[in-house]
Parts: C-alpha cells; structure tokens; sequence
C-alpha cells in the first residue's frame, strides 16, 4: 500500500492548488473591478488575501514538487 499514498497525496494536493487558484482568480476579478471610489481598506483587504493565496499556493508547489519525485522514485523500483 506504500506505493499508493505518494499518488494519493499528489490527487490531494492537486485537488487544493485548484481551489487556491480558483479563489485567486475570484478576488483578482473583484480587484480589476475596483473603482477610484473604492475605499483602500476593501483594496488591501482583497490584496492582503491575495498575497495568503500565494503563500499557500507556493508551499503546496513545494510539497508537491517533494511528493512527485517520490512517486517517481516508488514507481521505478
């Protein structure tokens, strides 16, 4: 079963860097549709989740860089 868990855990981490980025593009759009009325607090609050998403996005790449090339390794022995 060992060999498994490095593919399911690579479906997983997939599964999540799918919504990051769908939650990423939901608040870019509501970005892009802010005005010069818009108050600079609704601004820095959509961009300081912006950057969360990024945070994320980045250690999940780490993570599934890591879990790939262990998959790799388990499917060639």
């Amino acid at each position: 079963m060992k060999t498994d868990e490095p593919a399911v855990s690579l479906h997983n981490l997939k599964r999540r860097r799918a919504r990051e980025r769908a939650n990423a593009t939901r608040f870019s759009t509501l970005l892009d549709g802010f005005h010069d009325s818009t108050s600079l607090d609704d601004f820095e609050h959509y961009r300081g989740r912006l950057q969360e998403i990024l945070d994320r996005l980045t250690s999940l790449d780490v993570i599934n860089d890591f879990l790939f090339d262990e998959y790799q390794e388990d499917k060639t022995l």
